[in-house]
């Protein structure tokens, strides 16, 4: 239980103020709230874009509701604008897929009107003293005391300075600091800050509003646009000033006649097909124009003072992630101090032992504000066209762009978010937890290992390389086991196909030498595990703009050089450029049934040859040869049953994206990512796990009761450069299938670890959760094989990824 005598004076009544005497009030610590204007929500033209990491907080302070039916619902898309008003890209209902994702929409309100609604959230209200503008701060061991302009004076513990841009409490803050510490500020207060953009900005009432979230690029100028409650529109236009670095006593202050000459040169810029900036400003109901200054200085504390919002970090408003840093800064605030609290009497602890909290509070958010403030500027710059790139913005956007993007873009921003430890939110149905939900504390330097992984498979790459050919070899198989090296299995054309795109191992199965035939067996057992998931990661929703959606670019590498330069191949770009993500992982439920099937029937098929009467041995060939041809047959039946399902059903985000486009108005159009997929895909990869397996293990053990040491005798015997100079093709060939499997094994080994170790990386698992699953990747090796080991890892990482977005849907 907290001190009853210990309070938090809080100079400031804005987002950051009012919201933190709210999380104060929850967590039962005392407060006081000085605000310097006359009332609490005064109305100044402003408004306040709320997005979910911002919004889980508020919902924690019990006034999300009362936010939501202030804002009513909107259908709020995303749309990009060239500098004439042209649509670049569009995000249809992104609001309702953000929702669906993290739990909540965007929003944009009146600023007074969030303000209202946090003063009438808070029990205390007689602790909020307004027109009460701070002059003076005294910190002693004991405290601190406030005094006002108009005499009056407040004392507590712990001063908060959450009033803004020109914050008195920075001031004295740093009054106090060179008396105390003499140097502690010297490098805040010499600082330059940025000021490189002003903006007007305002609200609007248009008989005819736009209904999307609107960024239109400009020539030195850009603008943000977005619809509100009724028939309001908020806008912002952002100008650059030329100025860039400012001192912090020379930021401007402008006038209305300055604020008219502005937008006289913009009145004619078209924001929309049949809108110009002029339509919006000559319906303004509130409007006014101010410089955008931008830092985050290095220190935001001393003693029992610490700063607040835009006192400590202020962005550029075009991401929308002001008002959201100053909650999660006040969230990370309240999470220490309760901590301090709890272990602390607060009469005893001296001002080092405060100051030490303040510290952790700033490390707490420190890289993640520097993060979103570098962000806005970049974004306002490439749109304002003030960047190296912004030439590139409307072609590059135009391709790449639209929902899944800017949802992507989204999600950096909010997942990393803090929220209030003690106070859990409401349960809000979303598929993607934040980080402070997951099983562990995402490793930030994982980048290490993924480097590690890929230098290591590209050596592997690069020994494959020296695997030559058959046709490089002396000899022919003109005679094997009495038969000769088929040529024709169906008809020219087919096998014309089927040749150039597959290398043929099948005449070692006819030759005596049962060494052969299990390297070939278990080759045969790798590449129906890495042909099987390959396909289904053609399909996955996170690799539809990735190279990796074309499995069959690999299997051309397989052909042209070996199966062990393919997959080290595949796998270096997995590494790279592979999504990980719960977002990223659905595959459509029609691919998932259709590999499946297309898988039955090739090994069906392949089966069967071997039975054919009176013919065993050319049987035995064909069918053997028919396998390592699994890459074409599996990815054209894939495709065609996949084709077939989709045109007759709707699922997935995709089609629930074009319905949208199509028309479609209602909420419950949008399908979402639903794991409807996992279910097919565990049958698929209990298959292949048990029957790779146990063909696995049965070649293990009758290769140790036959072959008596014969694999490691090739390998201390022989070295790649040895395959110039066989003595004959056929055992060349089986030299170079020894070490194609060596290196397929090996690459795929390294990547199966890399995966394991990447979820790590981003918290999916914790350590010893890693640990263990490493584990039983070594003994998969030797146990069930690469082949059933890699459909096993498969199966775990497609229910861990599902499962996390169950425990919160």
């Amino acid at each position: 239980m907290v001190d009853k005598d210990f309070k938090v004076v809080i100079a400031g009544g804005g987002i950051a103020g009012l919201g933190l005497a709210n999380m104060l009030e929850m967590a039962e610590i005392d407060w006081v709230l000085l605000e310097s204007h006359s009332e609490i929500a005064p109305q100044v033209g402003a408004s306040i874009g709320l997005f979910p990491n911002g919004l889980r907080i508020l919902d924690q302070m019990g006034v999300y509701e009362a936010i939501r039916a202030t804002w009513g619902y909107h259908p709020m898309s995303n749309t990009n604008r060239d500098a004439k008003g042209r649509v670049i890209c569009f995000s249809p209902a992104m609001g309702d897929h953000l929702e669906k994702r993290h739990g909540y929409p965007f929003i944009f309100i009146d600023r007074r009107s969030l303000l209202q609604i946090l003063f009438e959230n808070l029990k205390h209200k007689d602790r909020v003293h307004l027109g009460k503008k701070v002059e003076n701060v005294d910190m002693g061991e004991h405290g601190v005391k406030v005094t006002t302009a108009d005499g009056e004076t407040f004392e507590g513990d712990i001063l908060v300075g959450a009033d803004g841009v020109h914050s008195r409490v920075r001031e004295e803050m740093w009054r106090i600091g060179e008396c105390i510490q003499p140097g502690v500020f010297l490098q805040d207060r010499e600082s330059l800050v940025s000021c490189r953009y002003k903006c007007v900005f305002g609200i609007s009432e248009m008989s005819e509003g736009l209904d999307s979230n609107e960024f239109v690029c400009g020539d030195g100028h850009s603008y943000l646009i977005s619809p509100g409650p009724g028939k309001r529109t908020y806008w912002f236009l952002f100008v650059n000033t030329g100025n860039g670095l400012v001192k912090r006593d020379r930021i401007p202050r402008y006038t209305k006649e300055e604020e008219t000459s502005l937008v006289e040169k913009h009145l004619r810029d078209p924001i929309a097909e049949r809108h110009t900036f002029g339509d919006l400003y000559e319906s303004r109901l509130y409007s006014t124009l101010t410089p955008l200054v931008e830092h985050v200085f290095k220190r935001w504390h001393f003693g029992r003072i610490m700063l607040l919002g835009d006192s400590a970090h202020k962005h550029n408003p075009i991401a929308g992630q002001g008002g959201m840093s100053a909650l999660e800064s006040g969230a990370a605030f309240v999470n220490e101090l309760q901590s301090l609290l709890r272990r602390n009497n607060p009469r005893t602890m001296s001002n080092n032992e405060y100051d030490s909290m303040l510290t952790r509070t700033q490390r707490r958010f420190e890289t993640r504000v520097k993060g979103l403030v570098k962000a806005a500027n970049d974004q306002q710059r490439l749109l304002a066209n003030d960047h190296p790139m912004s030439g590139l913005v409307p072609g590059f956007l135009g391709t790449v762009g639209g929902l899944e993007y800017d949802l992507g873009h989204l999600k950096k921003r909010v997942v990393g978010a803090i929220s209030l430890h003690e106070s859990p939110p409401p349960k809000r149905s979303r598929l993607v937890p934040f980080t402070d939900e997951l099983p562990a504390r995402p490793i930030r330097k994982m980048w290490t290992l993924k480097w590690l992984s890929i230098m290591m498979t590209g050596y592997i790459l690069f020994c494959s390389r020296e695997l030559y050919n058959l046709s490089g070899l002396r000899g022919s198989f003109d005679n094997v086991a009495g038969w000769g090296l088929q040529q024709t299995y169906v008809t020219f054309l087919v096998d014309q196909i089927r040749s150039t795109v597959m290398p043929t191992y099948s005449h070692l199965i006819l030759e005596q030498d049962i060494d052969k035939v299990l390297a070939f067996i278990e080759t045969i057992l790798i590449l129906i595990s890495l042909v099987t998931i390959w396909t289904i990661e053609g399909y996955r929703l996170g690799h539809q703009r990735s190279i990796i959606r074309w499995p069959i670019l690999f299997w051309v590498a397989y052909k042209m050089k070996r199966l062990g330069l393919a997959t080290s191949l595949y796998f270096i770009f997995h590494m790279v450029l592979g999504d990980s993500t719960i977002i990223g992982r659905p595959v459509p439920s029609s691919a998932a049934k259709a590999a499946t099937l297309a898988l039955f029937i090739v090994y069906f098929v392949a089966t069967a040859l071997l039975v054919v009467p009176n013919f065993k041995e050319q049987s035995i060939r064909i069918s053997f040869d028919f396998l390592q041809s699994v890459p074409v047959y599996t990815g054209v039946l894939t495709a065609l049953f996949t084709a077939h399902s989709r045109s007759n059903s709707i699922e997935g985000l995709k089609h629930s994206q074009s319905t949208l486009k199509e028309g479609a108005s209602d909420k419950s159009a949008v399908v979402g990512i639903r794991n409807l997929d996992v279910v097919y895909l565990n049958r698929l990869y209990i298959l292949l796990y048990v029957s790779l397996g146990a063909i696995h293990l049965g070649t293990v053990i009758f290769a140790a009761v036959q072959l008596k040491g014969h694999f490691s005798g090739i390998l201390q015997s022989s070295d790649l450069p040895f395959l110039r100079s066989m003595p004959d093709a056929s055992e060349g060939a089986y030299f170079q299938l020894i070490w194609d499997l060596i290196f397929t094994s090996a690459s795929l080994f390294i990547f199966l670890l890399h995966t394991v170790w990447n979820l790590r990386g981003t918290g999916y698992i914790s350590t010893l959760h890693a640990f263990k699953v490493t584990f039983m990747v070594l003994a998969g090796q030797i146990i069930v094989g690469p082949g059933a080991t890699y459909a096993a890892l498969w199966h775990w990482r497609e229910n861990l990824l599902s499962g996390l977005s169950e425990k919160y849907y």
